[in-house]
């Protein structure tokens, strides 16, 4: 999959709306290693954010947080989950040139 515009925003600073599971315990995540059959639900969780858009391919997009870039290890989101992607890198360009002429 290849997206012209998407390849533009590699890089740059997105906001991002996605869907997040609820969190899951040590122990309930032990329970569920020893027996896959458990199952656990919960309500999805809708977490909007600014990220650095690292990349994407046909699964879903690859995103950093911007507070700990290099520290952190990239963020995958799958498709289905992705509710909002948007390129703000130019509001982020447009912030920094207003800074620099005061």
């Amino acid at each position: 999959m290849q997206s012209a515009l998407l390849d533009q925003w590699i890089g740059g600073v997105v906001m991002v709306g996605s869907l997040s599971p609820p969190g899951l315990s040590e122990e309930e995540a032990s329970e569920m290693g020893a027996d896959p059959s458990i199952l656990k639900s919960g309500i999805l969780v809708a977490t909007h954010g600014l990220y650095r858009f690292v990349g994407y391919d046909q699964i879903g997009i690859t995103i950093r947080s911007l507070k700990e870039e290099e520290q952190q290890p990239p963020i995958f989101v799958p498709w289905g989950a992705v509710l909002r992607l948007e390129d703000i890198q130019h509001h982020v360009d447009s912030i920094e040139s207003d800074e620099g002429e005061v």
